[in-house]
């Protein structure tokens, strides 16, 4: 048999308001010391209660918190290292741009290739992902990652036109500024992301020089691959301006 909600609050009333009744009752009959023993003793009970629950709630909070500048500092380190074969990958496509680089169409992936597709740190943390300072930025970061690895790979898989190679051998395809440039806007669009997650509040980041120094030459490398990019794809989505608000 369930009870309904509201059937618990009757019960404990019933049962309460009787025992409180009977309380007051011998308080009033009582003498003053008794009275000032009674009340004492009431106080220090609650007084010492909210002293534990207070502990306990500001362990937690701390414990907490601790977590929270290890696992953001973690996801740090490995965006930063990240961030380095994405502007590499970058580099292909300048290279695409410029015609120093006759990629064929099916070896695409080649673009992509260096960047790591099972990230560690970010695997082992998924269930805390909430914990992290910017928890959007770094699962949008990760997944743009995934995007430009399956475009390069679907875009060397594209299937040829059979009528045009069943007798005669066609020419080899290669990689062209047309084709490259939605893995451009993926990849620029992962280095935007990063920046907030490498440049994370003071309190969530190394505190040694080292790290410092990490942590600026990585915000200058984006910023150079952006201009670098810039000159050859003009029209990137990530060039564009923002729509004006109404």
């Amino acid at each position: 048999m369930k009870f309904r909600s509201w059937v618990w609050p009757i019960i404990l009333a019933v049962v309460l308001i009787p025992i409180i009744i009977v309380f007051f009752d011998a308080l009033l009959c009582s003498k003053a010391g008794e009275i000032a023993g009674a009340l004492g003793g009431l106080i220090g009970g609650l007084v010492g209660a909210g002293g534990a629950i207070y502990a306990v709630s500001l362990a937690v909070s701390s414990q907490r918190k601790e977590e929270a500048r290890r696992v953001t500092r973690a996801i740090n380190i490995e965006v930063a290292v990240y961030v380095k074969y994405v502007i590499g990958a970058l580099e292909i496509c300048n290279q695409i741009a410029k015609a120093r680089t006759l990629l064929p169409t099916n070896q695409a992936s080649y673009i992509t290739k260096s960047i790591p597709i099972d990230p560690t740190v970010y695997t082992a943390v998924a269930d805390r992902i909430g914990l992290l300072i910017h928890p959007e930025a770094t699962v949008s970061f990760y997944a743009r990652i995934l995007e430009a690895k399956a475009m390069t790979e679907a875009l060397e898989k594209k299937p040829k036109d059979v009528s045009q190679t069943m007798y005669v051998p066609s020419p080899t395809e290669h990689v062209s500024m047309k084709n490259v440039q939605p893995v451009v806007d993926v990849l620029l669009t992962a280095l935007e992301l990063s920046r907030p997650i490498i440049n994370a509040e003071p309190e969530f980041r190394g505190r040694d020089v080292f790290d410092k120094l990490v942590r600026k030459r990585t915000l200058e490398q984006i910023e150079q691959a952006r201009e670098g990019v810039r000159s050859w794809y003009p029209n990137s989505e990530c060039f564009s301006p923002p729509p004006m608000e109404l």
